[in-house]
C-alpha cells in the first residue's frame, strides 16, 4: 500500500516543482515560554499482550509509536530535529495544501534531537497527548515543545491504522485504514470499538513509560509517575475521558473540542477535568457538549473554556505556521492566523497542568479573566 501512496506523493513533489516557485522564508516555531531548551526522541514499543485488531487476517501484536518532548540540557554540538524528518516528509505530501518538502526545509522547530535531560536530580510531571483520528502528533509540534519547555515529559501517541500516518523506526509506514479512521465515528458501536482499541494504547504506553522510568538511560527516575495528566483533541478527548476512567495513574485531563466514547457514555470521570470549546459548535459538536456536561458535573474539579465562534480550536496545531511560511514566500505581511486562539488555549491549558500537577496557586482558573474577555469560562470544584 505504501508503495502507491509513495508514488502518490512523488507525484504531488512533482507537481509542485513545476509551478511557479516563490521563494520561501524559514519560520521558526514560536520561542519556548519556560526556562527549559527542549530535547525530542522517539520509542517504538511492541505489546505482545494484545493482538492487532484494526488489520483483518493478522496475528500481528499491537504497535505504538510514541515522541516524547522533553527538558533538556543540549551540549554545544547538539543538533535541532527536523520538523518532518524522512518518510514523515513523505507522508505529509499526501495530506498537506503545501508542498511537504518546503514545510520540512522552512518550519523550523526548538527542540534538539536525543539531548539529555538536566544535571538537576529532580523529577518531572507527565503529559499525554492524544490527536483525533485522521490526524498526526506531528501538526502539534509547536505546542508540545512548549508544554516541555514549562517542565513537562510530554508523550504524544501515535495509533497505528488510526492516526493519519505513523512511521516506524524500520521503514514501515501504517495509513488510517477504515476501521480505524474517522468512518469508524460513524456510529456509536463502532467509535467505541475503536475508544478501546486507544484506551489500550494509552495504558500499555503508561506501563512502558513506567519501564523507561526503571531501566532506560535517559529517563531512569527523571518520570514523576504520580503526576500523569492527559491531554486530547476531538475523539483523542472521548479517550481521555474513558482512558480516566480505566486507569487512576492518570490523575486530570483536558478534552479538546472533544466527544465522549465508550464507558464515558455512562460513567463520568472523577479526577479534575477541563473542556475546551466552542461559542458556536456545529451540530455534532452540541451533542458532545451535552455528553461532556455529565462529566463536568461528576468530576471534584472541572472547567469549561469555549473561545468564540466555530471551529478557532483548530489553532491548537500548527496550521498558522504552515501559512506563514507561504504568506511570507510570497510577499506577504508576517501575520499568525488564529494567533490569539493559540495563546488562549496554551495559557489555558498550562494553568491547569500547573495546578493540578505542580499544586500551583493559578488566578487565571479562579474565574472569568480581563485578559481574555472573549473567553466564556465557568468551573465548579476546587
Amino acid at each position: 500500500m505504501f508503495r502507491k501512496l509513495m508514488g502518490l506523493t512523488t507525484a504531488c513533489i512533482l507537481l509542485f516543482s513545476v509551478m511557479p516557485a516563490a521563494a520561501q522564508v524559514p519560520v521558526s516555531l514560536p520561542p519556548l515560554s519556560g526556562p527549559f531548551p527542549v530535547g525530542y526522541t522517539s520509542y517504538a514499543w511492541v505489546d505482545a499482550a494484545r493482538p492487532e485488531m484494526l488489520l483483518p487476517d493478522t496475528t500481528a501484536p499491537r504497535e505504538v509509536v510514541v515522541g516524547i518532548h522533553y527538558p533538556a540540557n543540549p551540549g554545544r554540538a547538539a543538533q535541532h530535529v527536523s520538523y518532518a524528518p524522512g518518510l514523515v516528509e513523505d507522508a505529509l505530501g499526501l495530506f498537506l495544501p503545501y508542498p511537504s518538502d518546503v514545510i520540512a526545509d522552512n518550519l523550523l522547530p526548538q527542540a534538539y534531537a536525543d539531548a539529555p535531560l538536566p544535571r538537576t536530580p529532580r523529577t518531572f510531571p507527565v503529559v499525554v497527548f492524544l490527536v483525533d483520528v485522521d490526524s498526526s502528533p506531528v501538526y502539534y509540534t509547536a505546542w508540545l515543545e512548549d508544554l516541555a519547555s514549562q517542565g513537562y515529559i510530554v508523550v504524544s501517541v501515535s495509533h497505528p491504522y488510526s492516526s493519519q500516518f505513523t512511521v516506524f523506526p524500520d521503514g514501515r509506514v501504517a495509513f488510517a485504514v477504515e476501521g480505524g479512521g474517522r468512518a469508524a465515528l460513524d456510529t456509536a458501536a463502532s467509535a467505541d470499538s475503536l475508544g478501546d482499541v486507544w484506551v489500550g494504547d494509552v495504558r500499555f504506553v503508561l506501563d512502558q513509560l513506567a519501564l523507561l522510568n526503571q531501566e532506560d538511560e535517559r529517563f531512569r527516575r527523571r518520570l514523576d509517575m504520580t503526576r500523569v495528566a492527559i491531554i486530547g483533541d476531538g475523539f483523542g478527548g472521548g479517550v481521555a475521558l474513558s482512558a480516566s476512567l480505566a486507569d487512576n495513574r492518570l490523575t486530570a485531563g483536558i478534552s479538546l473540542d472533544g466527544m465522549v466514547v465508550g464507558d464515558g457514555r455512562e460513567q463520568g470521570v472523577s479526577q479534575p477535568f477541563m473542556f475546551m470549546g466552542e461559542t458556536a459548535p456545529s451540530t455534532r459538536r452540541s451533542q458532545d457538549t451535552a455528553d461532556e456536561r455529565r462529566h463536568y458535573d461528576s468530576a471534584e474539579t472541572a472547567y469549561q473554556v469555549d473561545l468564540p465562534g466555530e471551529q478557532p480550536l483548530k489553532y491548537a496545531s500548527d496550521r498558522q505556521f504552515m501559512e506563514a511560511v507561504f504568506n511570507l514566500g510570497e510577499g506577504r505581511e508576517a501575520t499568525l492566523p488564529g494567533g490569539r486562539e493559540a495563546q488562549i488555549i496554551r495559557r489555558y491549558t498550562a494553568a491547569f497542568l500547573d495546578k493540578h500537577l505542580r499544586g500551583a496557586a493559578v488566578p487565571l482558573l479562579d474565574a472569568p479573566s480581563p485578559e481574555f474577555p472573549e473567553v466564556v469560562f465557568e468551573r465548579r470544584g476546587k
